[in-house]
């Protein structure tokens, strides 16, 4: 990454919480880079994954009242 070869990388997008999830890194093993990779269980981490970017919609909700900038737009897309 200090190497500046991130900007080489290919990226993929996590749909749910949407950030980009570079695809190789150079030094980094691909089940490090995207976190479903690291789980043996796909079922239980997309599971896991939801119940999460819930958690952060909810917290997200407090943001949204008349008179500040909603933020709501900025989470997880469930």
């Amino acid at each position: 990454i200090l190497d500046g070869s991130i900007h080489e990388s290919e990226f993929d997008k996590d749909e749910l919480f949407g950030f980009d999830i570079p695809m190789t890194l150079k030094g980094v093993g691909e089940s490090v880079l995207h976190p479903r990779n690291s789980w043996s269980n796909k079922a239980a981490y997309d599971e896991a994954a939801k119940k999460l970017a819930g958690m952060f919609a909810k917290n997200f909700e407090q943001y949204s009242d008349k008179g500040s900038t909603d933020y709501t737009q900025y989470g997880p897309k469930i």
